[in-house]
């Protein structure tokens, strides 16, 4: 029932994250194909055309990191925990849970400090400074954050209903 009311808006948010990453890789990939154009077609560089690129991949990686922490599509080696009884694997799902939410704390306390840096230090090609660059950081962080809460809640319920793990593509399964 809880879990259902914090669901609902985190879906709207992952949404959200997605496609924002969708539309800001396409408008990387037309400045990246402009200023190829204008650089070897006209051979005049768009001075602006990296670093807003850079900006853009930045804010790419931080708006899908929640997203694939929701659907537990990072790296894991889950060959020796699909061997363990299902109570064992999600208490050490639990267990990692977390340590993973203590480092999104830490890295959320981190990273309003380089948006506090950010916001005194301008970007050298384009008329904005690195406080908005940088806002992505935290505002993933309190998505992971809340990602992390969800998947802890998961584990305990999963640890009740006695049921195995489920992480992305187990060694069993392999790469179809």
């Amino acid at each position: 029932m809880i879990l259902s009311y914090l669901l609902k808006p985190l879906n709207i948010v992952l949404t959200f994250c997605k496609w924002s990453a969708i539309v800001l890789t396409a408008i990387m990939l037309a400045v990246m194909v402009v200023q190829v154009f204008f650089r070897y077609v006209l051979n005049d560089s768009i001075v602006w055309a990296e670093e807003l690129s850079t900006f853009m991949m930045m804010w790419v990686a931080f708006l899908v990191a929640p997203v694939l922490y929701r659907d537990r599509m990072n790296v894991a080696i889950t060959m020796l925990l699909e061997k363990l009884p299902a109570r064992l694997q999600q208490t050490l799902l639990m267990i990692l849970e977390i340590a993973i939410i203590a480092v999104i704390v830490y890295f959320f306390f981190e990273s309003l400090n380089v948006v506090k840096r950010g916001a005194m230090t301008k970007v050298s090609s384009v008329p904005i400074n690195f406080f908005h660059v940088n806002l992505v950081v935290p505002f993933s962080m309190v998505v992971m954050f809340w990602v992390g809460l969800i998947n802890l809640w998961e584990a305990f319920q999963n640890i009740l209903a006695n049921r195995k793990l489920e992480i992305g593509v187990t060694s069993s399964q392999g790469l179809e």
